[in-house]
C-alpha cells in the first residue's frame, strides 16, 4: 500500500513546522552567538586588585564578593534624583569605589555581599571625590594620587536584563527545537500525531481513518485533480496549510457557483464547489479549472444528493431568457383565456 494519506500529513506538517524550525534556529544560533561574547557574560572577581587585568581581558562583567564595604558619603545621582550610593574598599593599599543600588546597600548591612557590577573608569568622580578628601585632610590632592583608583564597581551599568533576555531565548530556542525534533520523530512513527489530523476525530480513531483514507486513495481512487481526490467514499482536499476531508454520504446538497473576483490588473473567474447538510456539514472549494470542478461533481452525484447545480446556473448566467420565457408563458395563458371568453359569447349568442 502507497499510503498516500499518511504522505500527504507527513509532508505538510513537515512544509509547515520546517520554516519555524529554521527561524527558531536561527534566533537560538544568534542568541548563543551573543552570549558568548565578553559583552554579555558575567565573570567571577576575587579580588578588586584584580580589576586592571580584567578590563584589559574585556572581561567587565563581573559577580564580585564585596567583605568590608563602606560608605564614601556621596549620592548617586540619576535625572537629578538619588538612586543610590557610593561604597569604598580599602585593599592593597588603594581605594575602589562602588556605586550601587539603594537595595544593595541595605542588603550590605544584612551581610549580604554579592554584587553584579560593570567595571567602568570614570576620571571625573575620582579626581571629584580626590579633591574632596584633601580639603578635608587639609593636604594636597597630588598626595592622594593614585590612592583613589580610577576603575568604578558600578551596580547601575550592569546589563543584567540583556543577559537575562538572550540566556532565555538562547534556552527557549533549545527547548523548541528539542520539541520540534520529537514532533517530527512522532509524526514519520505515525501521522496520526499531526496536528492537521486533529479534525478526524469526528470520524472517529485517527488512526484507523487514516488506515481507512490511505486504502481509498490506493485501492478506490476515482479521480484526482487540482490537489483534490475523489474516492468512493471520501473527497480529500490537500493543500500544504491543511488538509480537507469530507465523507461524501454526508453531503446532502451540492451546488456549483461562478463568481468573478477583481485582481490587481484584471478579473479572475473562480469556480467554486459547496457541498452541505443542515445537520453537519457545510464545505466550500475553489477551483480555477471549471473541468476540473465538473469531474468531482459528476464523481460526488449520487441519486439521493439533492444538486442545485443546474438550477443556480441558470437563475444566475441566463436571467434575460428566463425573464423572457416567463413573460411569453403569460401572454399565452392570456390568450388562452380570452379564446375561452370569445368561444363562450358565441356559444350563448346562438
Amino acid at each position: 500500500m502507497n499510503k498516500t494519506f499518511s504522505k500527504i500529513l507527513r509532508r505538510n506538517s513537515i512544509m509547515i513546522i520546517m520554516p519555524l524550525a529554521i527561524i527558531v534556529f536561527t534566533i537560538s544560533l544568534v542568541a548563543f552567538q551573543l552570549s558568548e561574547l565578553r559583552e554579555f557574560r558575567s565573570f567571577d572577581m576575587h579580588e578588586a586588585s584584580s580589576a586592571d587585568t580584567f578590563i584589559s581581558a574585556g572581561e567587565i562583567n563581573v559577580t564580585f564578593e564585596a567583605e568590608g564595604l563602606m560608605k564614601a558619603g556621596y549620592d548617586y545621582l540619576k535625572d537629578n534624583k538619588k538612586v543610590g550610593e557610593y561604597y569604598y574598599l580599602f585593599e592593597d593599599n588603594h581605594v575602589w569605589l562602588f556605586a550601587l543600588k539603594n537595595i544593595s546597600g541595605r542588603n550590605l548591612t544584612e551581610g549580604k555581599h554579592t554584587l553584579k557590577v560593570r567595571l567602568t573608569v570614570d576620571e571625573p568622580v575620582m579626581n571629584q571625590i580626590i579633591q574632596d578628601y584633601s580639603a578635608q585632610l587639609k593636604t594636597d590632592s597630588r598626595n592622594l594620587t593614585g590612592f583613589v583608583d580610577p576603575v568604578i564597581f558600578n551596580e547601575f551599568e550592569f546589563p543584567e536584563i540583556k543577559i537575562m533576555i538572550i540566556k532565555y531565548i538562547y534556552y527557549a530556542g533549545v527547548i523548541v527545537a528539542a520539541l520540534t525534533v520529537l514532533y517530527l520523530l512522532a509524526i514519520l512513527c505515525s501521522p496520526a500525531a499531526s496536528f492537521q489530523a486533529r479534525f478526524l476525530t469526528k470520524y472517529g480513531s485517527r488512526r484507523k481513518t487514516i488506515k481507512e483514507l490511505d486504502e481509498e486513495l490506493d485501492e478506490k481512487l476515482l479521480y484526482k485533480g487540482e490537489n483534490t481526490y475523489i474516492t468512493d467514499n471520501y473527497l480529500v482536499a490537500a493543500y500544504v496549510t491543511h488538509v480537507d476531508v469530507v465523507k461524501l454520504d454526508d453531503i446532502k446538497y451540492l451546488s456549483k457557483h461562478v463568481e468573478e473576483i477583481k485582481g490587481l490588473f484584471k478579473k479572475k473567474i473562480i469556480y467554486k464547489l459547496t457541498a452541505s447538510n443542515v445537520e453537519k456539514l457545510y464545505y466550500e472549494q475553489c477551483f480555477s479549472n471549471e473541468e476540473v470542478l465538473d469531474k468531482i461533481i459528476y464523481y460526488i452525484r449520487r441519486e439521493d444528493i439533492v444538486d442545485e447545480t443546474e438550477e443556480l446556473e441558470r437563475d444566475k448566467t441566463k436571467p434575460e431568457e428566463f425573464e423572457r420565457d416567463k413573460n411569453k408563458s403569460e401572454e399565452n395563458e392570456k390568450d388562452k383565456i380570452e379564446s375561452v371568453e370569445i368561444e363562450r359569447d358565441k356559444n350563448e349568442s346562438q
